[in-house]
């Protein structure tokens, strides 16, 4: 009686462990169906992204140096910003402010 149940006990063990190797090796398949359908999703990314530099390298062969110049000047400049003055210390601050830096004046 007892070599039965010592058994069965066996068999439910054996049963138990063939199920989880075959979960585990589904885990893994999907995890590598996973991990190729990034890959690919990458190298088309990377494909995408090599063409787009590619057009842009093309496209910026076709200005001429007096642009470039152009863009240069701009760039260097620097920008012109609307200032004010504060009516509480006369402090000259950036139109865009709302208070006042040094004296907490606030501006309508």
């Amino acid at each position: 009686m007892e070599a039965q149940g010592f058994l069965i006990f066996i068999g439910i063990i054996v049963i138990s462990f063939n199920i989880f190797v075959i979960y585990f090796i589904f885990k893994v398949l999907q995890f590598v169906i996973q991990a190729i359908n990034i890959y690919k999703k990458m190298i088309i990314r990377q494909d995408a992204t090599i063409n787009l530099l590619i057009d842009i390298r093309d496209n910026t062969k076709t200005f001429d140096n007096q642009s470039f110049e152009e863009a240069e000047k701009e760039i260097g400049s620097e920008p012109q910003v609307e200032l004010k003055t504060c009516e509480n210390c006369n402090t000259e601050i950036p139109a865009m402010y709302k208070r006042c830096p040094k004296c907490g004046n606030k501006f309508e």
